[in-house]
């Protein structure tokens, strides 16, 4: 069975804590890119991590290293606009965000019940070559992998659906799109060293395990 540490059942929506430690293990060819931004307590937007202002997935200059980031989290003052009470906050930032750019990320939310990943995406995330973590709600999967997604369809279904494998939403990006880390990894396949699984620094591509699950789960694309 695939084993995660610290999962937790609780249905609950407080951040499991930040260890800078733990985000180390985050594929190890992504430290050193400026992809990294922060989030602060209480929202998931992003927030650069040297001004504490709202972070644009299409700004270079919103981005940082990862030790940079790292650096941020517990000290830097974040300021972010809620539009549905439209007005500001601010808060400390509390972790990291990626940028997913480049690569595939994958966002499976609500699928670890009763301290286990559910069967569905426990078998999807088998198939496919790639590192995959707890988020940061400990009760969602993220993963990432080497390889592109099929291009855009106008159906919004082709990077987001609901109610699928068990879980409350599958979404998958490419591109432009912030995923909050935490390091807390999942070893999808039980004893397989992580030089075969190309995990530890995200160098095996696996373009045919994306094309299937893709089809898969967001249909075939024509």
């Amino acid at each position: 069975a695939a084993s995660a540490r610290s999962l937790r059942s609780r249905r609950v929506r407080t951040p499991l804590p930040f260890d800078q430690d733990l985000i180390r293990q985050v594929p190890k060819k992504l430290h050193t890119q400026k992809l990294w931004a922060v989030w602060p307590q209480g929202a998931s937007l992003p927030c650069n991590p040297f001004t504490g202002s709202p972070a644009s997935s299409r700004d270079p200059d919103d981005v940082g290293t990862l030790d940079e980031a790292i650096a941020a989290v517990g000290k830097l003052q974040c300021k972010w606009f809620d539009k549905k009470e439209e007005r500001w906050h601010t808060g400390v930032a509390a972790g990291v965000s990626l940028l997913i750019e480049g690569f595939v990320g994958l966002d499976f939310d609500n699928c670890v019940k009763d301290d286990q990943i559910v069967p569905q995406v426990k078998a999807s995330i088998d198939l496919l070559v790639g590192y995959f973590e707890l988020s940061p709600s400990g009760l969602g999967v993220r993963g990432l992998l080497l390889g592109k997604l099929p291009p855009k369809r106008i159906n919004a279904t082709d990077r987001h659906k609901k109610n699928i494998l068990g879980c409350d939403a599958v979404e998958a990006y490419d591109e432009r799109k912030f995923l909050r880390m935490t390091g807390r990894r999942i070893y999808a396949r039980e004893g397989q060293p992580e030089t075969v699984l190309g995990t530890a620094d995200l160098v095996l591509e696996d373009q045919k395990g994306i094309d299937s699950f893709h089809k898969r789960v967001f249909g075939e694309f024509k």
